[in-house]
């Protein structure tokens, strides 16, 4: 951190990248000890390039800290940078601040598809470890956004954090295989996409319990998964 405070931009950013290392070997019990100094840092490299500023925003989240939900919250409020403003809702998420949900929910119906989408997954865990239920009508609209990737979204964080069967449709689109190639084209990951779709529709399942999904999942080859249920 005192790199990270001190140093120039090129030191900057392997003191980012090995802070981050440290903390995701103490996840358990993380040192918020820290957070006063991240936070000092967090504005020193305000300038520097969108890579440096989203690995200490990472951080920021893993030490799970209220403290840093203001200043998260402005740096999301006025960030041009797409992925700066998407570490941001990440570590909100991480956080689990009842405090940042008023703004999680404005950014429900924001004009870009990646801050819905990154809007709607983190405001579920935030609303679900607070139990916030009021919520819910607002996620649910999601389900029927234009865009794939929010639907998809919006499915697994109603499903997973507030164990609501809302978007069993789309969930049950996520684990049909030749729907998810046709969605996602020619892309050069497509077999990873289609993959990380379909795994995510069975960890969101697996929260709900419902024995209803057992034979979509076994026609769709996930038979491996029906031990979850």
């Amino acid at each position: 951190i005192k790199e990270l405070k001190e140093s120039g931009p090129h030191a900057r950013k392997y003191a980012a990248l090995q802070l981050i290392q440290v903390l995701r070997q103490n996840q358990e019990k993380p040192d918020t000890t820290l957070v006063p100094d991240l936070l000092s840092a967090h504005q020193v490299v305000a300038g520097d390039p969108a890579d440096i500023r989203v690995t200490v925003i990472h951080c920021l989240g893993m030490l799970r800290d209220d403290r840093a939900t203001a200043p998260l919250l402005e740096t999301l409020r006025g960030e041009p940078d797409l992925a700066v403003r998407t570490a941001c809702l990440d570590a909100l998420g991480a956080i689990k601040d009842p405090a940042s949900m008023a703004d999680l929910l404005k950014l429900l119906d924001h004009p870009e598809a990646p801050i819905r989408k990154y809007a709607v997954f983190n405001l579920g865990a935030v609303a679900g470890a607070a139990k916030e239920v009021s919520v819910l009508p607002q996620m649910r609209r999601l389900l029927e956004d234009p865009i794939d990737d929010v639907r998809w979204n919006a499915a697994f964080s109603l499903a997973f954090f507030m164990k609501d069967d809302s978007g069993r449709a789309v969930l049950e689109q996520m684990l049909d295989r030749a729907h998810l190639e046709k969605v996602v084209g020619n892309d050069s990951e497509r077999e990873a996409l289609v993959c990380h779709a379909m795994t995510h529709a069975c960890t969101a399942i697996s929260q709900l319990r419902d024995k209803k999904f057992v034979e979509t999942i076994r026609t769709g080859w996930w038979t491996t998964c029906l031990e979850i249920l």
